[in-house]
């Protein structure tokens, strides 16, 4: 019995979500954990094989150069603007705790933001 109360509370308190804020039960947020896991494993491939490649160039002869970084270079600018909106929506995305703008974004930035600023911008200032 308390459990369906419980289960009726929550589903009250998400419907009195502000019209901007994401609600951390809703389908949306499932695609975007789909999304972090895509682009974390871009990230994970693109990477060495950037520094790997970007070190064999100066190696070898001009005409037989892969040049491979060049040619991911639009996939790393997208998998890192992809990070930057991902940093954006953390922000408006209720967790389980917090479920006003002021509560999330203090939770986040007490939370994984420096991690994440840390992570992401050095990257994007070096290309």
């Amino acid at each position: 019995m308390e459990d369906a109360i419980q289960l009726v509370n929550e589903e009250n308190h998400e419907s009195e979500l502000p019209w901007y804020i994401i609600s951390h039960k809703r389908n949306f947020n499932k695609v975007q954990d789909i999304q972090i896991q895509i682009m974390t494993w871009t990230t994970v491939i693109i990477t060495p094989l950037i520094v790997v490649f970007n070190m064999m160039d100066g190696s070898l002869p001009p005409e037989k150069q892969a040049n491979l970084s060049s040619r991911l270079l639009w996939l790393v600018w997208l998998n890192d603007i992809s990070w930057c909106i991902e940093i954006i929506l953390k922000f408006f995305t209720s967790t389980p705790t917090a479920h006003t703008f002021k509560e999330i974004s203090l939770d986040y930035l007490k939370g994984f933001f420096l991690f994440d600023i840390l992570a992401t911008l050095p990257p994007m200032l070096t290309l």
